[in-house]
C-alpha cells in the first residue's frame, strides 16, 4: 500500500505604491474616508487606484517565505 502527503503552502507578496496625497484628496476629499473605502475593499476605490499606480517601488517588494497551512493524508489503493 502505498499513502500520499499532500502539503498546501502559501506565501505573501506585498507591494508597497506611492500615491499622491494631492490626487487622495482631489478625488476624495478626506483622506479618512479613502482609507476606509479602502480597507473596505470598494471597488471604485480600487479601480482608482489601478488606474493611479504605476510600478511598485522596488525597494519595498517583499515576499515571505512559503508556510504550510495544510496537510492531508491518504491511501493509494491498487
Amino acid at each position: 500500500m502505498q499513502i500520499t502527503r499532500t502539503e498546501s503552502l502559501k506565501f505573501e507578496r506585498r507591494y508597497t505604491y506611492d500615491l499622491d496625497d494631492n490626487e487622495i484628496m482631489m478625488e476624495y476629499q478626506d483622506i479618512h474616508k479613502f482609507k476606509k473605502l479602502l480597507e473596505e475593499e470598494d471597488e471604485d476605490v480600487l479601480e482608482w487606484i489601478n488606474e493611479q499606480i504605476q510600478d511598485p517601488i522596488e525597494e519595498y517588494f517583499e515576499e515571505t517565505k512559503p508556510k504550510k497551512y495544510t496537510e492531508e493524508w491518504e491511501t493509494d489503493e491498487d
